[in-house]
């Protein structure tokens, strides 16, 4: 990282008596400090002047075009991004609290919101909102954590490799979580292979700062990436620190664990039962009362596009369109398929996003993986899902949104089981409004 222009801890001084860190001029509060960073469409020094008009305690800057040397409010650094990372980084070493980082393919945001959830319950608990995951959200999520936190929950994405090293640079967790790992986001990490080494990076940092990984180990790779690192395993195997079955899943899921306990849960599929896993076993680790860990998995729903079960119009849909990518979409649609009523399903399916090279061939295995499942009504929107759908004449191609929404609302599905799944930039879920 860079070397600061000004004193760092002037910044952090100025830092603990502000508002909080803003990097939107739409959303700023009253007395933040404002870093400056520039993306590829903006440059946020050009708002610099109106948040302090607007209140702002002080701005962060690197560009000498919008420094204002004899004005105390502006704060010059050599990167606003650098800075901003540093003094998250500073703060979360100040706090000196238990911090677990979740990252993997899939799973990673749901497993993060049950741990919260469990967590919540006996501590004063801070996690990631949203998906703020990444090189900037990440320093954020940090920034935002008050002196009265006692855990916090980070997660962490990536699209290739050393961005969790760096991510675990900033954030120094203690206690890690990989989900899976799976094909996402080819274009960036080249090959699963590269999934694998890039999400790796979280249980390197543990192996290298005597961290402990909560570890799935039904999952071989896991197993293997943990080596040398200290372990606390979930899975079925009844020797474990937690393990756990599934005895229900329609319409939701019922897990028993640990012999005799039962949750009761609010989450639709199949794929979700690991993700249930790790919370408790999270919520064990830390000494969580069961009664606390049963009522947390219980009360928590579903939200945000993600396995929500949506009444609309006298059809069940499982609604499932917050991201997707080929183990996500595979693993949905057997799902999916195990728990709908035949002859009166559908599916409509969005385009996967970043696949590079691969991407015709991972659309095109979806659409066989239909196929094989006799699936009759099947909607496909998107590039990629046109291009690979020429082999599948038996499936209907919608060319724009505005087609598909005249197409579903025109129909009857009264009765029907509909299952919607695509990236984050098809909107799928604006077909139920």
């Amino acid at each position: 990282m860079v070397v600061i222009m000004q004193s760092f801890y002037d910044l952090y001084e100025k830092f603990k008596v502000s508002s909080g860190v803003c990097i939107d001029s739409r959303n700023m509060k009253d007395q933040c400090v404002f870093f400056c960073i520039k993306g590829d469409n903006f440059d946020g020094h050009e708002y610099a002047e109106d948040v302090l008009q607007k209140g702002a305690l002080l701005v962060v800057i690197d560009n000498d075009e919008f420094y204002k040397a004899d004005d105390e409010r502006y704060f010059k650094v050599s990167d606003t991004l650098s800075a901003l990372q540093i003094l998250a980084n500073h703060h979360r070493d100040s706090l000196n609290i238990p911090l677990i980082a979740i990252t993997g393919t899939n799973g990673k945001t749901t497993t993060k919101e049950l741990v919260h959830a469990v967590l919540s319950s006996r501590f004063n608990t801070h996690a990631t909102k949203g998906n703020f995951n990444n090189h900037i959200g990440l320093p954020l999520t940090l920034l935002e954590m008050k002196d009265d936190i006692d855990v916090a929950v980070i997660e962490m994405g990536a699209s290739g490799e050393n961005e969790i090293e760096l991510l675990c640079q900033i954030a120094q967790p203690n206690y890690g979580l990989i989900t899976n790992i799976g094909k996402a986001h080819l274009e960036g990490f080249g090959s699963l292979e590269g999934v694998k080494k890039a999400k790796g990076e979280l249980f390197d940092y543990l192996r290298e700062n005597n961290g402990k990984a909560f570890v799935n180990n039904d999952l071989n790779y896991l197993i293997e990436m943990s080596e040398g690192v200290y372990t606390i395993n979930y899975g079925k195997d009844h020797l474990l620190h937690t393990y756990g079955k599934l005895t229900e899943n329609l319409p939701y899921l019922r897990v028993l664990y640990d012999g005799d306990n039962i949750v009761n849960t609010k989450m639709p599929g199949d794929y979700n039962f690991y993700n249930i896993m790790a919370a408790i076993c999270i919520g064990k680790y830390f000494n969580v009362p069961e009664d606390s860990i049963r009522r947390s998995l219980e009360d928590y729903e579903p939200n945000i596009n993600r396995s929500q079960i949506v009444e609309y119009k006298g059809s069940r849909v499982l609604l499932d369109a917050y991201n997707a990518n080929p183990s996500s979409m595979k693993v949905a649609i057997e799902s999916f398929y195990s728990q709908s009523q035949k002859g009166s399903r559908i599916l409509i399916l969005g385009d996967m996003f970043e696949l590079g090279k691969d991407s015709n061939s991972e659309h095109i295995k979806v659409l066989s993986l239909l196929k094989e499942k006799n699936f009759k009504n099947v909607a496909l929107i998107g590039e990629e899902f046109k291009k690979a759908s020429k082999e599948f004449d038996q499936f209907k191609y919608f060319v724009d949104y505005k087609m598909l929404k005249k197409w579903f609302d025109s129909n009857d599905w009264n009765g029907f089981d509909v299952f919607i799944k695509g990236s984050r930039a098809m909107s799928l879920e604006k077909l139920l409004t």
